[in-house]
């Protein structure tokens, strides 16, 4: 799945609309108990001008375990690169782990 979007929800105006380029790919197995994500991110870029001192890259990858109805595990990474002023540039020294637990009742 990709998608093109001109513009995220925090910019508002004119001269502060970014260009993202966000992909995901996955694969279920054994029931659609697992699945996998190791492809899942995005790309944007702020001045097509200068594009190697202005863009950022943000890369997701997931394992999601669901082993009963309503219970759903995930792992996941967040690993960020960039440069520029943008939001997502200036998230490239915060790469993380992410562990989450989901339960609907």
């Amino acid at each position: 799945n990709t998608q093109f979007i001109h513009g995220f929800l925090h910019e508002r105006w004119q001269g502060q609309l970014n260009d993202y380029l966000v992909f995901r790919a996955e694969k279920s197995f054994f029931n659609d108990h697992l699945k996998l994500a190791p492809l899942s991110g995005m790309v944007m870029v702020s001045d097509w001008n200068d594009v190697k001192n202005n863009y950022a890259l943000a890369y997701f990858p997931q394992i999601i375990y669901k082993p009963v109805d309503n219970l759903e595990i995930t792992l996941a990474a967040g690993v960020f690169d960039g440069k520029g002023q943008s939001m997502f540039a200036n998230l490239k020294d915060y790469n993380m782990f992410i562990f989450g637990v989901k339960y609907d009742f």
